[in-house]
């Protein structure tokens, strides 16, 4: 599942990429790197630890703590959680990963499509449907909530047994992401009431049915954010840009594969820059805050105490006027991301059993610590040091500056100074040390900016290759469409 779990497909990373899930961008490693102990580097109170203070505590409005962020909304940091969910996992992929652990492409390939949202569709998924209202997502109800009352269908839809119905479990994982993939269910039923009153003709197709046509505008307003929001402000100022002018460098850059993969060095290291911008612990609401797990083994769902997933009640649902600037009065301290640096908060040091169900290990062990699993997980995929990948990237093209070893070991690292960098490390040093933490460095911003672009560049129904000048119509602002605009949308952005 999400922290310490194989990917699907990863068993196959070291063949065609056209048959696999995941592939590389770089050649695999040479083996007897000097990796340092995964324990050391990651274990809490060690030299990843950002500590306990930060963070539990709203700042005053407009104050910022030493860790936050200003650059990057706290909304982010669950959007990219979102995106990595829709791209590297399907509804059945523990059914494939028990019977099919090479994963091959009898699978979904890797396509900023919703999937998680959508599943097989009405169809095949029935669950995830309303059958009072055609073409819809089924909503839940709030806890002791009247199902009649419109007002209260602000949770994922659950069975008998609180279980989301939802075409991605892992959405259900955590409260915040949770009511972000509720706003993606209430955004498409708005767009299929529209689409229902006759709006919604973006003129591509006469031939689409209503609940095609509500799918492509949600696939593409939702792909739009991510090109024009999301990966701009995550990968720094031009490089979404160069990549869209000069093509890509890295990933895939002559077309090899017949289906898009992820690349290991993007899945294993880049792309989890997002363990960096979590923050401890988030004021849901002017009336409810919580941590990310519970301070008790085993603490019950409800009453809630933390930010796990689950049925929700009336005090628990997401003002997300304190996790983005929506406009509207926030009631509170303004919350942002954390910088994208080596430092994770304390909670994902020390892991609950109930995100890392290994019963043996006592409370403590380096393994429940997120930190030192990416890292070990790291060098199983024998990934390319930070030197090594940078130096391919050159020889491919792309000008990125070797951030130099002693400023990556530098401080209470320097004890780790005679090892090769890991990728994923090296990845958060780079922010910190060229970016201030603001966003990702040269390497990481490229990885990153050049996947998702190319997922984008490789689906044959993306907005960016079936209509290029395709603009969004559900914006504040004529042609663009931000997480503020599906937030509204939803009619979620002042609850």
């Amino acid at each position: 599942m999400t922290h310490g779990y194989e990917m699907r497909g990863s068993y196959t990373a070291e063949k065609n990429p056209a048959q696999a899930r995941f592939g590389r961008i770089f050649p695999k490693a040479a083996v007897g790197k000097s990796w340092p102990d995964p324990a050391a580097l990651g274990k809490r109170g060690g030299p990843m630890d950002q500590g306990t203070s930060h963070g539990q505590t709203p700042a005053p409005d407009g104050a910022l703590g030493t860790q936050d962020n200003p650059s990057i909304p706290a909304a982010f940091t669950y959007l990219g959680q979102f995106i990595d969910h829709d791209i590297t996992l399907d509804p059945t992929s523990s059914l494939e990963r028990q019977n099919d652990p090479e994963a091959t492409r009898n699978f979904r390939t890797a396509n900023l499509e919703l999937d998680n949202l959508y599943g097989a569709g009405p169809a095949s998924h029935p669950f995830l449907y309303d059958r009072t209202r055609p073409g819809r997502f089924l909503l839940g109800t709030l806890q002791g909530g009247d199902p009649a009352d419109p007002a209260q269908r602000m949770d994922l839809p659950r069975n008998a047994q609180d279980v989301a119905l939802i075409g991605d479990p892992r959405n259900d994982e955590n409260l915040i992401v949770s009511q972000l993939h509720l706003a993606f269910l209430r955004f498409h039923n708005a767009v299929m009431d529209d689409i229902d009153i006759g709006l919604g003709d973006d003129g591509f197709s006469a031939d689409e049915g209503k609940f095609d046509r509500a799918q492509r505008l949600v696939r593409w307003h939702y792909q739009w954010l991510v090109l024009k929001h999301f990966l701009p402000a995550t990968v720094g100022p031009g490089v979404v840009e160069d990549v869209l002018q000069n093509g890509r460098k890295l990933y895939d850059p002559n077309n090899k594969a017949e289906e898009a993969f992820i690349p290991v060095e993007f899945s294993v290291a880049a792309y989890r820059f997002g363990h960096s911008q979590v923050q401890p612990g988030y004021l849901v609401n002017p009336g409810f805050g919580a941590g990310l797990f519970p301070g008790v083994i085993n603490a019950p769902i409800v009453p809630r105490s933390d930010l796990r997933g689950g049925p929700l009640s009336a005090r628990e649902v997401v003002n997300w006027n304190l996790f983005i600037d929506t406009g509207l009065p926030r009631g509170g301290g303004t919350r942002f991301s954390a910088l994208i640096n080596e430092k994770l908060v304390a909670p994902l040091l020390n892991l609950p059993l109930s995100v890392v169900p290994v019963l043996s290990l006592p409370d403590g062990d380096p393994q429940r610590s997120l930190a030192t699993r990416n890292l070990m997980r790291a060098a199983a995929f024998e990934l390319p040091s930070g030197a090594e990948a940078v130096a391919e990237a050159n020889r491919l093209g792309v000008n990125i500056p070797l951030v130099p070893s002693a400023q990556i070991w530098s401080g209470d690292l320097q004890p780790f100074a005679s090892h090769d960098v890991p990728l994923w490390f090296y990845v958060l040093r780079e922010a910190a040390v060229l970016a201030d933490g603001k966003h990702l460095g040269p390497l990481g911003g490229r990885i990153v900016a050049e996947v998702l672009i190319g997922l984008l560049q490789k689906d044959p129904i993306s907005f960016l290759v079936a209509k290029p000048d395709w603009k969004p119509m559900f914006g504040r602002v004529t042609g663009d469409f931000d997480l503020v605009d599906l937030l509204r949308k939803a009619g979620m952005a002042g609850t």
